[in-house]
């Protein structure tokens, strides 16, 4: 398994401090350092993703057993890239964090259990957004732990119960494993352009599905309601695509889409070397691989 730990404003000292504490035994844990000291940047995706990719080539990486977490503006950056790519990992824990602006998308959180830590007097960032998220997570039913440390400070409370926070998350996330393709995905994009980094594009799609030319508020959520059969339902979105593998359709056989209460495509997708190397080449994640690919349309 592999743990990503994201650094604060502060630079390397939180992530330090976390390798020195323990307990993560067995788990490879990569400490990246942004390099322009920001998670919500261009470069800083490109570093973060090639990092994934280097470490899955030379390590033996269980893909379905990574988990991101992080301290202060590391939590920022654990909610960026969680609530952005949450087919990566099987779990997140960010402490004492707020939200980058249009970064507030739980319902992309359906599949990967959070574990939240702040602290009640924390002066730097308040646990408002931490306490919103839990709420928010929390009535979708989605799996979240929410810890706030009584009368804790900014830094102060990740040095004292730093032991104690993971022991929780290790504990927590021991027995887990990813869900890479799920029969149920929700996408939703909400971006207030004016205040969202215009140098790092948002997403279009997550797991199994693709979201192009959508507009800054869209939304799909895509529903597997038996092998080979899809239905889908959409707001501020044209087109759809859907990508298959032997998870989601078998090879050769009949596939049918429903879009927004409407047929949308009944056929057999052709296997296709450009679906394959075009996913492959994301993230080289096998899971995260597709073979064939179906778009709908309104």
């Amino acid at each position: 398994p592999l743990l990503v730990f994201l650094h604060g404003t502060k630079g390397y000292d939180r992530a330090e401090q976390w390798l020195s504490a323990g307990p993560g035994a067995g788990y490879l844990t990569l400490t990246p350092l942004a390099p322009s000291g920001w998670w919500d940047r261009a470069e800083t995706d490109k570093l973060f993703f090639e990092t994934l990719r280097l470490l899955r080539r030379n390590y033996s990486i269980d893909g379905n057993r990574v988990f991101l977490a992080g301290f202060n503006y590391g939590g920022c950056g654990t909610w960026y890239y969680g609530l952005r790519f949450p087919q990566l990992f099987a779990g997140l824990g960010p402490m004492a964090a707020n939200f980058y602006p249009g970064n507030d998308n739980f319902d992309a959180a359906l599949h990967v259990p959070v574990w939240i830590w702040h602290g009640e007097k924390d002066e730097e960032i308040p646990p408002d957004d931490a306490r919103r998220a839990a709420k928010s997570l929390g009535d979708l039913g989605y799996k979240v732990q929410y810890k706030e440390v009584p009368g804790g400070l900014t830094c102060d409370w990740y040095m004292k119960d730093l032991n104690a926070i993971q022991k929780d998350f290790f504990a927590g996330i021991a027995k887990l494993k990813r869900t890479a393709n799920p029969d149920k995905v929700i996408w939703s994009r909400k971006i207030p352009g004016k205040s969202f980094p215009a140098a790092v594009a948002w997403p279009d799609g997550c797991y199994w599905i693709e979201v192009p030319e959508s507009g800054k508020t869209a939304s799909v959520t895509a529903e597997k309601t038996a092998k080979g059969k899809f239905k889908l339902t959409t707001q501020g979105a044209k087109r759809v695509t859907l990508l298959l593998n032997s998870a989601l359709a078998d090879a050769g056989a009949p596939v049918e889409v429903e879009l927004d209460g409407k047929a949308a495509f009944t056929g057999v997708p052709l296997c296709s070397l450009k679906t394959l190397l075009r996913t492959w080449g994301r993230y080289e994640d096998p899971e995260l691989t597709y073979t064939a690919e179906v778009t709908v349309s309104k």
